[in-house]
């Protein structure tokens, strides 16, 4: 569970009290009070997209994948190496 409320600016009057669900794009529906005043709110990616952790999450299953494709390989030359007379 993660506290919406950590991602809005500090003193802005906004307090996100419910939400409802997240929309096909990702933007996240809910309730939430303006100085006092409840609105429907949608909080969207900043401009410029998501500050997502993807592209390192690809990186690391490729590192991951290479390294283990280098050490079954060196594990077979060993293995072929200690058949020959």
């Amino acid at each position: 569970m993660y506290d919406l409320n950590a991602l809005l600016p500090v003193g802005s009057g906004w307090c996100i009290s419910m939400v409802d669900g997240i929309a096909a794009n990702g933007d996240i529906i809910g309730v939430g009070t303006d100085n006092g005043t409840q609105y429907a709110v949608e909080l969207v990616d900043p401009p410029g997209g998501p500050a997502s952790p993807e592209p390192v999450s690809v990186c690391l299953t490729g590192f991951g994948l290479v390294g283990t494709g280098l050490l079954l390989r060196a594990t077979r030359r060993l293995q072929v190496q200690r058949r020959r007379p």
